[in-house]
């Protein structure tokens, strides 16, 4: 997943034009973010990490759980000397990787999508089409939409490789399930393998999130919707 989030993003940058308005090293932060956005998830969602009141749902005061553990988890392997492969940025340029890295795995939590969403909507009407002169956070913003756009990217493959992603993430979401039915919890909805109907759920899914995320951003970027 990944690097199939990663190689999303980076068509992103190369086919869609979206490096034309960003720096190398924030373009250089975006693939790393793009790597690292699910290191070390356990196959359980946040909130059955708060729900069952576990370990990093503690750390992170149970408010983004996993996107706070997966930054935890990269930057301290960063700390390794044979994998810091940062270590020659100045000061200043470290920090404004580690803040993007920061901002992006953290806007890939999908209860701040329709937030996002109509944030970036916003944006679009106030600043029109062309984000060459946007402000920095506006820039940043739309980082985060595609960064979340190539996260959710599994519809807009040929079928037969959005086919086996749609498996294996209803496999993990059905394990889910299974784990909350033996802990006596309230089953997430769309988790139980008794009860989905895949069909429906993938295109109330496609419906729903996928296309209105990659309508909003063909606004500037032609082709998007095409994807899907």
């Amino acid at each position: 997943h990944a690097a199939d989030v990663t190689q999303t993003l980076y068509s992103m940058m190369v086919t869609k034009g979206l490096s034309g308005f960003f720096s190398p090293l924030e373009q250089l932060a975006s693939i790393l973010a793009a790597l690292v956005h699910d290191v070390g998830h356990d196959g359980f969602n946040n909130s059955f990490h708060v729900r069952t009141g576990s370990k990093i749902a503690l750390q992170h005061n149970d408010i983004s759980v996993l996107e706070n553990h997966h930054l935890v988890t990269a930057f301290t392997l960063l700390k390794r000397e044979e994998l810091n492969f940062l270590e020659n940025l100045d000061d200043e340029s470290s920090s404004k990787v580690r803040a993007t890295v920061v901002k992006l795995v953290l806007g890939t939590d999908m209860t701040h999508h329709f937030n996002q969403m109509e944030q970036f909507k916003s944006m679009c009407s106030k600043n029109g089409p062309d984000p060459t002169n946007w402000s920095d956070s506006d820039k940043l913003h739309l980082l985060v939409c595609c960064m979340h756009a190539a996260d959710i990217s599994n519809p807009t493959k040929p079928l037969h490789i959005s086919k086996i992603w749609t498996e294996r993430c209803l496999s993990e979401f059905f394990n889910q399930g299974d784990e909350e039915k033996k802990r006596g919890l309230k089953v997430t909805a769309g988790y139980d393998r008794d009860a989905v109907q895949v069909p429906d759920s993938q295109i109330g899914f496609i419906n729903y999130v996928v296309v209105p995320q990659y309508e909003a951003l063909s606004a500037l970027f032609e082709g998007f919707t095409v994807q899907v």
